[in-house]
């Protein structure tokens, strides 16, 4: 179900209640108030007023089958156009001391709320047609109904009785449109919540607020000191070859759950997945001066995770990382299934280090240890090949240092 259908929900079901149970309830007063009208003009006016005005309010019985058979635009305008003429009638029959006429405020009423969600030109037509008829029974009609004279000591009663019925339904109908429009609004704000979380998972939130106020702009950021780590599965490929897809990936997605509630602690940035590498970045798009102390712990943290992580079957598994840190460009990509990403020789060179380290050890470049010889513990590992750079003296990140 799509937001639209969603916020047209409340309001849609409320008009087939009143198109198809209000018509009747309508229909039932509507004849009952033809008794008094029997008594009143006798016998003798029962064939051209009475019997009539009763076969038309029996019309408003047929509606669940218009409803059904034609849709809710339709029946609204069948109920509505019924109502007014008979309301019309039946006020020029008793004049406007009988107060009938008040009942075409409750016929604009409803006429706005059935016909909220579709062009406003019909509500439009039904209240001024509403409007113009109450006009005219107030202008040239005023008391002196065509069949009924009503005593002036009735009429005053008669009037307030039926203003009052009107003023209840119309309240009725404006307390209904309230309700309907308050469940809209907050699926509107459900809605909109679930669309910010959503954007949230695909987005950084600082450029997730970027790009709500960008208007289309190209969202691109260089940054001349941003720290990147990639995180490969050492031997998952196999792993999965002879094992069931949903069981390969609740795996995968509990591993990698971990990883990020490691990565959310630390305020830092998950970039991507692909299979089972895992990529992380730092200091981007918040800059801050500890990034790559930071990212430097997490990759201890996710060596410490796989070590001590065993699947449902018992197997166990081993991380190669690879860091360095540099300059990079960041920005906002795609327009379906946009997603924020960094390019540049710092995202390369750690991807290099990444697939020539060794299992559950991380492989860092000379600029990370010139960072953080200070507070952390390093392995000399030699000259490795970096495709790319050429050779390069790397070490291993083994842990931190006791203060």
């Amino acid at each position: 179900m799509t937001a639209a259908d969603s916020l047209q929900l409340p309001s849609a079901k409320s008009r087939d209640f009143l198109l198809r149970v209000g018509s009747r309830y309508v229909a039932i007063l509507v004849l009952l108030m033809h008794v008094p009208l029997a008594l009143i003009v006798g016998q003798a006016y029962w064939l051209n007023t009475i019997l009539p005005s009763m076969a038309l309010t029996c019309l408003h019985f047929l509606m669940p089958a218009i409803v059904t058979r034609f849709g809710t635009l339709p029946s609204a305008v069948w109920f509505l156009s019924l109502s007014a003429f008979h309301t019309f009638w039946i006020s020029v029959w008793c004049g406007a001391a009988s107060g009938t006429h008040y009942y075409f405020f409750s016929i604009s009423a409803v006429s706005i709320y059935v016909f909220h969600g579709y062009r406003r030109v019909w509500s439009i037509l039904f209240v001024a047609l509403c409007a113009c008829l109450f006009a005219i029974v107030e202008v040239f009609v005023r008391g002196n109904g065509l069949v009924i004279a009503i005593s002036p000591e009735v009429a005053p009663w008669l009037a307030t009785a039926n203003g009052l019925a009107s003023f209840g339904i119309t309240t009725l109908i404006g307390m209904e449109f309230s309700r309907a429009t308050t469940e809209a609004e907050l699926l509107l704000a459900a809605e909109k919540d679930r669309s910010e979380r959503l954007l949230l998972n695909i987005l950084p939130e600082p450029i997730a607020e970027r790009l709500k106020k960008s208007d289309g702009e190209v969202i691109a950021d260089r940054l001349d000191q941003v720290s990147v780590m990639f995180a490969d599965l050492v031997g998952f490929t196999p792993y999965a070859r002879n094992r069931e897809p949903a069981a390969v990936v609740n795996t995968l997605n509990d591993l990698f759950s971990r990883f990020d509630g490691r990565v959310d602690t630390l305020g830092l940035e998950k970039i991507k997945t692909v299979g089972d590498a895992y990529m992380v970045i730092a200091g981007a798009p918040t800059v801050r001066p500890d990034h790559l102390e930071a990212l430097a712990s997490l990759a201890l943290d996710l060596v410490d995770e796989v070590g001590r992580y065993r699947d449902p079957n018992g197997d166990s598994f081993s991380v190669r990382i690879g860091l360095h840190v540099g300059p990079v460009v960041t920005g906002v990509i795609g327009t379906r299934k946009m997603a924020y990403d960094v390019w540049g020789d710092t995202v390369n060179v750690a991807s290099r280090l990444e697939s020539t380290s060794l299992p559950n050890r991380i492989h860092v470049s000379p600029q990370v240890v010139r960072d953080l010889s200070e507070r952390f513990i390093f392995e000399a590992r030699g000259l490795t090949d970096i495709k790319g750079v050429g050779p390069m003296p790397t070490h291993f990140l083994v842990g931190k240092k006791v203060p």
